[in-house]
């Protein structure tokens, strides 16, 4: 395609593009996205770069115009009767009711390998839409709390506590209100505080005094309360917007570590920024807000995170839509408290302008996860950090045929239904006039796409304060993809996305505006559409793949390659990483396999066996979540992150769940510890044989463990031995291993040890037993050959005990070596029994003197010839 020769352009591109990436802001300060007279505008290689630019800013700004829309209708409200504690209330833009491809929720096609448990009370949800996603866990102990946007009421939050290790829970109903006007927004985010038994919680809140700010407090589950709410920062909404906060608690300092994004509204530009905050008393200290990102990336930035590292450092992460085709993952860590130079962690393809099927608001989420090695083992502290790209189908916006000569198909009346839809090949323009906003025209085209087609869109062309949305649909309404935009205001967003078709057949082109009389305008709309196609050298096949990168030391990264294991066309959306106990990176995401038209969800989990490959994935949520007719009163439906963390030997997933009809909260736990379970100390005579079983027990139900098994005696008595074994998933592992007494003086004791290591870098583990050796039986008989004990203790202050075993009667000699070969000392010379016998040494040589200290061999010789050594190290 002559799209493909972009790439050649992208590492120079014009001063003017870069001046449309980092230009504008939100609303009146944002240059209009969608000028009414784009048909006239050139069409050529400059203006379509200078519009893709224009798209990905306006996807990073997404969150800034939600937050300052909210807070106009806040300040709106002000003054108004308050709606009554609890009330539920629909938002606008919910998407309207669909049809269903079969039952909403039926009966599971595999089962789930964890007990799969509701955290909210749902009850009347369905009938109103009430969405409750954007899940957080934190735990302590038994008590686990669960915190999510939650659409009933005013306060859009909600938590919930397990108190019997998240078997279930309780729903809180709304989480204490704040100081008077200020009221909680959304983006709730909570860690662990063990040193103090509470779990933290932080979110976004907006005020009647046109003031945006992020709150922390906590919550003691031991006493059931909460602490007064800590304001960490507030911004006149007019000039700063705080979005998209993370959270980490050190454990060892009660102290507590905010990032999150500051839209600079007047400057039209952003930065991630971080904010310490002192645990006892909570607020007593507040640090200054550091900027994290570098200035080259300001106000393309989002999606940071922050996480604890071994000797209370801090890391962090986040995303940078580029200027260019490729987007950035940045990455900071500090040492002995100092932030460290930024690192590029990987360039990745983004498809910043639709989320995965049913999702319901017009752009994408594209943060990064993060995740560090706390388990001890040989991968302590190495770093995971975990996303989602598409291949590179930016370049493909200088493939569409121009407007001036391209083909042109023009929708015919009426079209209002997929049957009625008007037929297009990919490569045409598609022209249409809405002419009602309510009830709503609405537009179908319909083209035949093959299996693995990627169906391109653009809308390039409408009325500038036009809402609407543009979606690709399989059959029965099922969405599968949606962009557009759904905000009220006096410009207008591109929708660019495309969808990879999972079957051969019709597939739908829907346009409609979004919202009812007063809200949306009529008028014509322009699409341009294109099949897509990855290049060479991408790493994602399709709309989103699901990948990895590891690092040792914070600088160098590496991309471990794709997490998910799904087919061609399914979306790897929200992945979140974690490191287990067992020292293996886990990761999660919203996976559509089990739907023949990849629309429906499940949740799945993978665990990378080995730094460079993840293992089959397994399912954790077991029944489909169909979000194309799940009712919601909230964008996003999905939310903007599910919950992955680690909890002592567990680890605790959350998530968003249609399976119901409308969105609810979702968690599990599962056990992440294989354990070797250590012999008890036996005795036996000399000469005889004894099997020593060794149990591996995994409470791991989603991966099992290759395991490198080494036994040893620290005495040298036994020559090692090492097995590869495996131990399956929720199963146990009995490996046997034998030993032949040998023919030593009674009561020596041979001290055993076995090291289990995991392959792949997971923590090891070691048993230490003891065999005390007998008198031999008659059954044991003489010994097989001529044996020479290792002397003990070795190395030795005092006497040291050298026994050795003939094989029948005969003259013995056993004598003491230098390192140069020069006799010390003749300990045995005589005639000698078959069978186990003991010399000792008390250190001195033939006359009596104390030998120095050094290197020395036991030499064991009996007539014909045969012969041992040993070395004895002695030590004064």
């Amino acid at each position: 395609m002559p799209g493909r020769l972009a790439r050649r352009h992208a590492a120079a591109w014009p001063a003017a593009l870069l001046c449309a990436a980092l230009c504008g802001a939100v609303f009146a300060l944002l240059p209009p996205l969608v000028p009414a007279a784009l048909a006239q505008e050139g069409d050529d290689e400059q203006a379509r770069l200078e519009a893709l630019a224009r798209m990905k800013r306006d996807a990073v700004w997404e969150g800034a115009r939600a937050r300052a829309a909210a807070a106009a209708a806040l300040r709106g409200a002000a003054g108004r009767a308050a709606a009554r504690p609890g009330a539920r209330r629909l938002t606008p833009g919910a998407p309207e009711p669909r049809p269903s491809l079969g039952a909403p929720f039926g009966a599971p096609r595999t089962s789930a390998v964890t007990p799969e448990v509701l955290v909210n009370d749902n009850t009347s949800d369905l009938f109103l839409g009430i969405t409750n996603s954007e899940v957080a866990l934190g735990a302590v102990g038994p008590f686990v709390l669960a915190a999510w946007n939650d659409g009933a009421g005013n306060d859009r939050q909600g938590w919930a506590l397990s108190t019997d290790g998240g078997g279930t829970f309780v729903d809180g109903g709304a989480v204490p209100p704040l100081p008077a006007g200020w009221q909680w927004r959304s983006d709730p985010v909570v860690c662990a505080s063990p040193s103090v038994g509470r779990i933290m919680y932080a979110a976004l809140a907006e005020s009647t005094a046109a003031r945006n700010g992020l709150w922390l407090g906590g919550y003691y589950p031991g006493i059931g309360g909460w602490e007064p709410w800590t304001l960490v920062r507030a911004e006149n909404t007019a000039q700063f917007i705080v979005d998209k906060p993370w959270l980490a608690c050190d454990p060892t300092t009660d102290t507590f570590h905010l990032v999150y994004t500051l839209f600079d509204i007047a400057g039209a530009t952003n930065h991630i920024v971080e904010q310490t905050v002192v645990g006892l008393p909570l607020g007593s200290a507040i640090g200054p807000a550091v900027t994290l990102s570098s200035p080259a990336d300001a106000g393309r930035v989002q999606g940071a995170r922050v996480v604890m590292r071994p000797g209370g450092e801090r890391a962090a992460t986040w995303a940078v839509l580029g200027t260019g085709f490729d987007d950035h993952l940045r990455y900071r860590e500090t040492a002995a408290g100092l932030w460290q130079p930024e690192v590029t962690v990987a360039d990745f393809y983004s498809h910043f302008g639709t989320g995965a099927p049913g999702f319901n608001r017009p752009v994408s989420v594209y943060f990064p996860s993060l995740a560090v090695n706390e388990a001890a083992g040989p991968a302590h502290g190495r770093r995971w950090i975990a996303w989602s790209e598409s291949f590179n189908h930016l370049d493909d916006i200088l493939s569409f045929p121009p407007v001036a000569t391209g083909p042109t198909v023009a929708e015919i009346e009426p079209n209002g239904t997929n049957a009625q839809a008007t037929s297009f090949v990919p490569g045409d323009i598609l022209r249409g006039v809405t002419s009602a906003v309510s009830p709503a025209d609405v537009d179908y085209f319909a083209a035949t796409l093959n299996s693995g087609d990627h169906l391109l869109l653009w809308c390039d062309s409408l009325p500038p304060a036009q809402t609407y949305r543009l979606e690709v649909e399989g059959p029965a309404g099922l969405k599968l993809a949606f962009g557009g935009d759904t905000r009220t205001g006096p410009t207008v967003q591109h929708a660019y996305f495309f969808v990879t078709a999972p079957a051969p057949g019709a597939y739908f082109v829907r346009f409609r505006p979004a919202f009812g009389a007063g809200s949306s305008f009529t008028g014509g709309y322009r699409v341009r559409t294109w099949l897509a196609s990855p290049s060479p050298g991408d790493r994602a096949t399709d709309r989103r793949d699901a990948f990895a990168a590891l690092s040792d030391d914070g600088v160098n990264w590496a991309v471990t390659g794709r997490v998910a294991d799904s087919p061609l066309g399914s979306d790897d959306w929200l992945p979140e990483v974690a490191v287990a106990a067992d020292g293996y990176p886990h990761a999660t995401w919203y996976d559509f396999r089990t739907d023949a038209y990849l629309a429906r969800s499940r949740v799945r989990v993978a665990r990378a066996g080995t730094p460079a490959a993840w293992d089959p994935s397994v399912e954790l949520a077991s029944v489909d979540s169909d979000w194309s007719a799940a009712q919601s009163n909230l964008a996003p439906n999905q939310g903007d992150y599910n919950a992955l963390v680690r909890d002592a030997d567990l680890l605790r997933a959350g998530w968003a769940d249609a399976r119901h009809g409308t969105p609810d909260v979702f968690a599990t736990a599962w056990g992440t510890r294989w354990d070797m379970l250590c012999p008890p100390d036996a005795s036996a005579p000399a000469g005889a044989t004894v099997t020593t079983d060794l149990h591996f027990p995994n409470l791991n139900p989603v991966s099992g463990y290759d395991m490198r098994l080494t036994v040893a005696d620290l005495n040298g008595y036994f020559a090692p031995t090492v097995t590869h074994i495996p131990i399956p998933p929720l199963g146990l592992h009995v490996e046997s291993v034998t030993h032949t007494m040998p023919f030593v003086p009674p009561g020596t004791v041979i001290d055993m040890v076995a090291t289990a290591e995991p392959e792949g870098g997971g923590s090891p583990d070691t048993c230490r037993w003891r065999f005390t050796v007998t008198a031999p039986t008659a059954a044991s008989g003489a010994p097989p050959a001529l044996s020479l004990a290792p002397p003990a203790p070795n190395p030795a202050r005092g006497d040291v005990a050298i026994g050795y075993a003939l094989p029948r009667d005969g003259r013995v000699r056993l004598a003491l070596y230098g390192a140069n070969g020069a006799l010390v000392r003749v300990l045995e010379d005589d005639a000698r029994a078959a069978g186990a016998h003991v010399a000792r040494w008390d250190g001195r040589d033939g006359s009596g003197r104390r030998v120095a200290p050094g290197l020395y061999f036991a030499r064991l010789e009996i007539e014909g010839g045969e012969r041992l050594e040993r070395k004895v190290v002695r030590v004064d």
